[in-house]
C-alpha cells in the first residue's frame, strides 16, 4: 500500500484527524470565496452555520438564531420548505423577505436542500440565497411600463381607428354635399 491509500484507510477509520485538515481548509476557502448567501440550519430551523456572504447579510450573531427572527412579514416559507425536512431530497426553491443586520428589508431567493447524518437521519437543511430586491423592482417597473405602454398603443390604434371611421363618414358626407350641389346647380339652370 502506497501513502496515498494509507491515508484514505485511516480517514475511512476515522484514524487521522490530521488528513481533514488540508480538505476542511480546502473547503473553507471555497465557501468563502461564494458570493451567495449559504447557510446552514437545524432540524429545529435554527441557524448553525453560515458561508462569509451569510455573516454580512445577517450579522456575526446569526448562529444560533431561529430563521424565522430574520422574517419580514407574514410568510409561508416554513410550509414551502417542509418536504425537507420530511426528507425530500428535492432542491426547493422559495423567495422570502429577510431583515438585513442593518434592518433594511430584503427579498431573498432561497435554494434548499435536506442534510442528512452519517446513519440517514435528518439533521437539518443547507441554504443557499441571493439577495433578488433590486431585479424585482426593475421588473415591476418594467412590468408597469409595459402596461403603460400597452395601453397607449391600444389608445393610438383606437384613436387611428376612429380617425379612420372620421375620414370614411366625411368621404360620405362629401359626396352627400357634391350631390346635393349637383341637384341644387340643377335647379339654378
Amino acid at each position: 500500500m502506497d501513502d496515498k491509500d494509507t491515508k484514505l484507510k485511516k480517514l475511512e477509520e476515522g484514524k487521522d484527524k490530521e488528513a481533514f485538515q488540508p480538505l476542511t481548509l480546502r473547503y473553507e476557502a471555497i465557501l468563502s470565496a461564494v458570493p451567495d448567501i449559504i447557510m446552514e440550519v437545524d432540524s429545529n430551523k435554527v441557524y448553525t452555520w453560515a458561508n462569509n456572504a451569510g455573516f454580512e447579510f445577517f450579522g456575526d450573531d446569526v448562529i444560533g438564531k431561529e430563521a424565522a427572527f430574520y422574517f419580514e412579514g407574514e410568510q409561508e416559507t416554513y410550509t414551502k420548505v417542509q418536504p425537507i425536512f420530511a426528507g425530500s431530497k428535492d432542491f426547493i426553491y422559495v423567495e422570502s423577505w429577510q431583515r438585513r443586520k442593518d434592518g433594511e428589508r430584503r427579498l431573498l431567493a432561497w435554494w434548499c436542500r435536506v442534510l442528512k447524518g452519517s446513519s440517514g437521519n435528518i439533521i437539518g437543511a443547507l441554504s443557499t440565497a441571493r439577495d433578488i430586491t433590486e431585479s424585482k423592482i426593475m421588473e415591476s417597473e418594467l412590468k408597469e411600463r409595459m402596461e403603460e405602454l400597452e395601453k397607449f398603443y391600444e389608445m393610438a390604434v383606437g384613436r387611428e381607428l376612429k380617425m379612420k371611421e372620421l375620414k370614411e363618414e366625411n368621404k360620405k358626407i362629401q359626396e352627400e354635399i357634391n350631390k346635393l350641389k349637383a341637384k341644387l346647380s340643377q335647379y339654378r339652370k
